[in-house]
């Protein structure tokens, strides 16, 4: 079981899109680009978000239901004490399933939302 790092960053000069980066090396600055980031993770891992930049708060990591995507998380992701949002992979992930999900966090007194993804492999 491995931990995925997911980096978030907006400014107050660029709040919106986010620029988003991961351990696995994908990274992306455009909100297609945000659209398709894609984190691909395991059964049982633990993927973690950290904030950098000017963002004031993060309001919430929400699962996105729609076409095509499904809910891979057993643990929500949830705040933890420093600040960062953890959640875990479910064993019951299938194989290359898709979970869209909203980054909703504020910026300048503005609340934003933007939204990657994240696919489970077996």
């Amino acid at each position: 079981m491995a931990e995925h790092i997911i980096t978030v960053s907006a400014t107050h000069t660029r709040p919106i899109p986010l620029t988003i980066s991961d351990d696995e090396g994908h990274s992306a600055n455009t909100h297609a680009g945000d659209a398709a980031l894609t984190t691909d993770v395991k059964q049982g891992d633990t993927v973690t978000w950290k904030f950098t930049g000017d963002i004031q708060s993060i309001d919430g990591i929400v699962y996105k239901n729609g076409a095509n995507s499904v809910n891979l998380f057993s643990t929500q992701p949830a705040k933890n004490a420093d600040g960062s949002w953890s959640g875990v992979i479910g064993a019951s992930a299938p194989d290359l399933a898709i979970e869209k999900y909203d980054i909703h966090y504020t910026l300048n007194g503005v609340k934003y939302i933007e939204d990657p993804r994240i696919q489970s492999h077996k």
